[in-house]
C-alpha cells in the first residue's frame, strides 16, 4: 500500500517494470540503495520481499522524501529505511557498503529545469547525463558482485549507456524491456566486476 504525495513522480511503467524485474532475479542482500526514491515503492518491495534486509531511500526532491518516510510508516517499515534528501553526490555512504542498488533515474532528453517534478523526467539534453551520474555512483557504492537495476529508455541513447554501464565495472546479467507509447523502456541487472 502506497500514498502519492503532490509533486512526486507517481510510480508508472517504468517503476513497474523494475519491480517485476526484481521479483524474476530475487536477489538478496543486507543493505540495499533505492537512488531516486520517488514514493519509495520500489524499495519497500525489497524490504517486504527480503531482497534487502534494510534500504537506504535517496531522492533530491523534499516532497519525495516525505513520501517515501510516510509510505515507511503507513507498511510499518520504517524500522528497516532510512531516507536521505540528497543526490548522486551524497556523503552519506561509503564506498562498498552496500549490496544492491535500484536506480531509476531521470531518462528523458532535456535541459534541466526548476520544475521539481520535471526533474524526475528529464536527464539532461543528450538524456543519459543523469544515468551516466546514478552507475557512477552505484558503482562507488556497491561492493564486489554487487547488483546494479537500472532503468533508461530507447530515447537515453542506449549505446552510450550499455558503454557507460562496463565503463564502471560493471557487465550485464540481464536486460527486461517494454513498449511504452514512442519509446522502449530499458531495466538492466548488472554486477559489479571491479573496484
Amino acid at each position: 500500500m502506497i500514498s502519492v504525495f503532490e509533486n512526486v513522480y507517481e510510480p508508472s511503467d517504468d517503476t513497474w517494470l523494475l519491480i517485476d524485474a526484481l521479483a524474476e532475479a530475487n536477489p538478496s542482500g543486507r543493505v540495499g540503495v533505492d537512488l531516486g526514491s520517488g514514493t519509495g515503492v520500489v524499495g519497500l518491495v525489497m524490504l517486504k520481499n527480503m531482497i534487502s534486509e534494510v534500504n537506504v531511500f535517496i531522492d533530491i526532491n523534499p516532497y519525495a522524501v516525505l513520501n517515501t518516510m510516510y509510505n515507511l510508516y503507513l507498511n510499518m517499515l520504517d524500522h528497516r529505511g532510512l531516507v536521505v534528501q540528497g543526490d548522486v553526490n551524497t556523503p552519506l555512504l561509503k564506498q562498498g557498503v552496500a549490496d544492491i542498488v535500484v536506480a531509476n533515474p531521470p531518462y528523458l532528453p532535456g535541459e534541466k529545469i526548476e520544475d521539481i517534478v520535471d526533474r524526475a523526467l528529464l536527464a539532461g539534453p543528450q538524456g543519459f547525463e543523469a544515468i551516466a551520474e546514478f552507475i557512477k555512483f552505484s558503482s562507488r557504492v556497491l561492493r564486489m558482485n554487487g547488483l546494479l537495476f537500472l532503468v533508461y529508455s530507447s530515447l537515453s541513447n542506449p549505446e552510450v549507456v550499455k558503454n557507460l554501464i562496463v565503463e564502471n565495472c560493471f557487465r550485464v546479467l540481464k536486460t527486461w524491456v517494454k513498449h511504452v507509447f514512442f519509446e522502449d523502456i530499458f531495466v538492466v541487472e548488472a554486477v559489479k566486476e571491479c573496484m
